[in-house]
């Protein structure tokens, strides 16, 4: 009975830790998303956001997990990554032709 109340005090330590750790990502996550709507359209802000979520969830799940991501998921995370290049390149150049 005494090691069943330790191992779960273990556990609910644990998950709270990773309460804790989910909150203060959603608070980072969001003031990044604040100042991104501030510094460019909704549209790009979006997009740049889904794409960082995306690929911070697989470099985690291969850290802690150690799960092997297919060529697949490789080949599409490539095409977000020079989408989302394209989308800010063209947003630098319209800024700078109305500086012009």
């Amino acid at each position: 009975p005494r090691q069943w109340f330790t191992a779960r005090l273990v556990a609910l330590g644990i998950r709270g830790v990773g309460l804790v750790c989910m909150i203060l990502s959603n608070i980072l996550m969001t003031t990044c998303f604040a100042q991104a709507m501030q510094r460019s359209s909704s549209f790009i802000a979006t997009v740049a956001t889904t794409s960082f979520n995306f690929s911070f969830t697989a470099l985690f799940s291969m850290i802690f997990f150690g799960e092997q991501l297919p060529l697949v998921w490789w080949a599409g995370f490539s095409c977000i990554l020079m989408g989302l290049a394209l989308l800010t390149r063209g947003q630098l150049e319209t800024a700078r032709e109305k500086q012009a």
